[in-house]
């Protein structure tokens, strides 16, 4: 039996470091884009409950020049200081948002 249980922690550390690296390729490899957006949509996610406790992840969709929407994961810091219609000026490298400035 321990042995199993062995086995199956391995196991869970391989699969979990594998989808760090993928989401780290996914993210690192693009460039680092400077660009002015606007806020058109924000909301939470909220998943667990019970006995496993609750996590909740916050999105903005951001436009850029042209019309391109896009959904990105941000900070609960950054989502509260976000209203939809800001503008604002950021990084975006692959699929992460960075560096958040709302323009006056």
């Amino acid at each position: 039996m321990d042995n199993q249980v062995g086995i199956g922690i391995v196991i869970g550390v391989g699969v979990i470091g594998l989808a760090l690296w993928v989401q780290w390729l996914l993210v690192w490899r693009h460039p680092v884009e400077q660009v002015e957006a606007r806020v058109v949509g924000k909301r939470q996610s909220i998943s667990g409950g019970g006995q496993g406790g609750v996590s909740t992840t916050y999105h903005v969709t951001l436009e850029r020049s042209g019309g391109k929407r896009r959904e990105y994961q941000i900070g609960v810091s950054d989502y509260s200081l976000l209203a939809e219609r800001d503008r604002i000026t950021c990084e975006i490298q692959g699929a992460a948002l960075r560096k958040i400035k709302r323009l006056h």
